[in-house]
């Protein structure tokens, strides 16, 4: 009956610990998604900042500019530019909603983890309790 018991409580603590294992894998990788992102979200920033730099020169020529024609190119390349910084900053966006589903999935990975962990260190002490009446019963 010790031994049934035993067994099975070791077997609970193995299945805890190999799921807290694969839970520090996911977080693992979580953490990495989150530094690929943040790099993108970096470069994507400074990507803005040149775009918005191209917009105030083109601003500047377009003002300047006396033919129609060139004037006309120039509108042309201020909206191009336009969409261009449109479409990063959703690219941004998108960056920064995934970035906070991966921060909220993290956060929900150390709650189980430390939910595991209380269950396993339980588990451990009955392990332990169960040995020690084991180890009287054989003395």
């Amino acid at each position: 009956n010790y031994n049934e018991e035993f067994r099975i409580l070791l077997h609970t603590s193995n299945y805890i610990q190999n799921r807290l294992r694969k839970i520090s894998e996911k977080f693992e990788r979580i953490e990495k998604q989150l530094n690929k992102i943040k790099f993108k979200v970096s470069a994507g920033k400074v990507n803005l900042k040149k775009i918005e730099g191209e917009l105030e020169q083109v601003r500047e020529e377009e003002k300047i500019a006396k033919n129609v024609l060139v004037q006309y190119r120039l509108t042309n390349k201020y909206h191009r530019l336009c969409k261009r910084r449109d479409k990063k900053l959703e690219e941004q966006n998108n960056l920064f909603e995934r970035q906070d589903k991966l921060f909220q999935r993290r956060d929900e990975l150390i709650e189980k983890t430390k939910e595991l962990k209380i269950k396993l260190k339980k588990k451990l002490k009955k392990v332990e309790r169960i040995k020690g009446q084991f180890n009287e019963k054989v003395e």
